[in-house]
């Protein structure tokens, strides 16, 4: 994808995060080797600026690509598997799971401006580092340039499929969170329709290293606790699709 603006980050409120897995070190990266955080949760500096000099989103993820934990959409007979990845009705209601996924140009290849570019593998980074972190969830990537019907205009316009515009797709990247139960409208755990359902998205993305790091922090401490891994029952923390990443409290009573 070609476009992206610069957007800024407001709020850092703290939550609870009690997710843990084993740490990945990346030391193929021969420019900065990462060393292993003290923390799993912990996003490092070290880390994104190691995977801030791959070329492209799809080279940020090729690990997760290689193994599986990460999917891609891809187009094939008349139809992408986006439905599939992402809605889960071919399985069964047991075994649908939330879902992360990130919305980018996958190889970085194209009319557009590469500064911007930027924007796209920060977004990548948070990716790769929560799919470490949830294995409950489930990640997918979608390049919008994989539907037949998206066009790219000029490096500031794009056109994109019917697809994506359906899931409210408006700016590139962006980061879709999807559950089979939404706390804003009353749902529980145990009390909803299994349906997988569109629960939040954050538009845009951070283009200073720094700011990819706090904002994995702020999903990892009261984004994705607040909607789906920790549930308070008291209130949640959405974006409500704002203008730049802007988080809004949500009383739930």
């Amino acid at each position: 994808m070609r476009f992206m603006t610069k957007l800024g980050l407001a709020g850092v409120i703290s939550v609870s995060y009690i997710m843990c897995t084993p740490q990945t070190v990346y030391s193929e990266d021969k420019k900065s080797e990462i060393k292993a955080p003290e923390s799993i949760d912990e996003l490092t500096q070290a880390e994104v600026d190691t995977l801030m000099q791959r070329s492209s989103v799809d080279e940020i993820l090729k690990e997760e690509y290689q193994s599986g934990r990460i999917k891609k959409v891809e187009y094939q007979d008349g139809k992408t598997n986006f439905r599939n990845l992402v809605y889960q009705e071919h399985l069964p209601a047991k075994d649908r799971k939330p879902v992360i996924m990130l919305v980018a140009d996958g190889d970085g290849l194209g009319w557009f401006d590469a500064e911007k570019y930027k924007f796209a593998k920060g977004d990548g980074v948070i990716l790769k580092k929560l799919a470490a972190q949830y294995y409950d969830f489930k990640f997918v990537v979608y390049d919008p340039s994989v539907a037949p019907d998206f066009e790219e205009i000029n490096k500031s316009t794009a056109e994109f499929g019917i697809e994506l515009k359906n899931e409210g797709l408006v700016r590139v990247p962006s980061l879709f969170l999807y559950s089979v139960f939404d706390v804003v409208a009353n749902e529980t755990e145990t009390s909803n329709n299994r349906r997988i359902k569109l629960i939040d998205k954050i538009k845009g993305g951070m283009n200073n290293n720094k700011d990819i790091s706090k904002l994995h922090k702020d999903i990892t401490k009261y984004w994705l606790p607040s909607n789906i891994t920790s549930i308070n029952h008291s209130f949640a923390w959405r974006t409500l699709n704002s203008e730049g990443i802007k988080w809004t409290k949500i009383n739930l009573n």
